[in-house]
């Protein structure tokens, strides 16, 4: 979030629909950034909020994802042609709007693909688990607030689109984030420390997923910015 806050030029101050908004210009295109929170229902809450609350021409929801598909790589960016539910509800995305947004990015030399995002209520993590949802569904990767936006920009006649950049593969276990945030919430402050002192494995693996979210975050801007910098992407 950092990183493409400091490539938008803020033009008024923060406003609060239930979560954070700030207007503003990016390669000198208007657009509003919002910043939902982690997980369905926050991210459900924000959506509701900015329909009633803005005029939108288009909605891009962006961020990190956990790959499904073993054959991605960190860093690998996935334009969702649908959105899926754990109930096995489906959203489809714009689709003219993702056949540009995919060749904007395509010509700038990212990686990039077409496929569905799988949103969970909880952070996937395990191996086997990515494996069997994978077989279940298909979807290229999981992430945790797609779907809660897709259902209400879409529903609303909005014209929505989902990139998602992969912080971890398929083929490796990332640290469990929501234990982390579990024990964070019992214990306080000092949650982290005592998931730690209970898993120390699991103190390297969190090291190394900041880093990927690190890097995540600058590729999140970068493509952000190409898609503003994109003469008629943008109104």
């Amino acid at each position: 979030m950092r990183c493409i806050e400091k490539r938008i030029e803020m033009t008024g101050p923060e406003r609060t629909y239930g979560s954070m908004c700030r207007p503003g210009t990016l390669c000198g295109r208007r657009v509003l950034l919002v910043k939902t929170g982690v997980g369905l229902k926050k991210a459900g809450s924000a959506a509701r909020q900015i329909v009633k609350c803005c005029r939108a021409d288009r909605v891009l929801s962006i961020g990190a994802a956990g790959a499904l598909d073993p054959s991605l790589n960190r860093d690998d960016i996935v334009i969702a042609d649908t959105v899926l539910e754990g109930s096995g509800q489906r959203y489809q995305c714009d689709d003219e709007v993702c056949r540009q947004a995919y060749a904007v990015l395509d010509e700038s030399g990212f990686r990039v693909l077409h496929g569905d995002c799988f949103s969970a209520g909880r952070f996937i993590h395990a191996t086997g688990e990515k494996k069997s949802i994978y077989a279940a569904c298909g979807a290229l990767v999981v992430d945790m607030e797609s779907a809660a936006l897709a259902k209400v920009f879409c529903r609303a006649g909005l014209r929505f689109f989902d990139v998602r950049i992969v912080s971890d593969t398929a083929r490796s276990v990332a640290v469990d984030a929501g234990a982390i945030a579990a024990h964070k919430k019992k214990f306080g402050p000092i949650g982290p420390y005592v998931y730690f002192l209970k898993k120390p494995g699991d103190f390297l693996r969190a090291l190394r997923f900041g880093i990927h979210i690190r890097r995540t975050g600058k590729i999140i801007a970068d493509v952000a910015e190409t898609l503003a910098a994109t003469p008629g992407f943008l109104p």
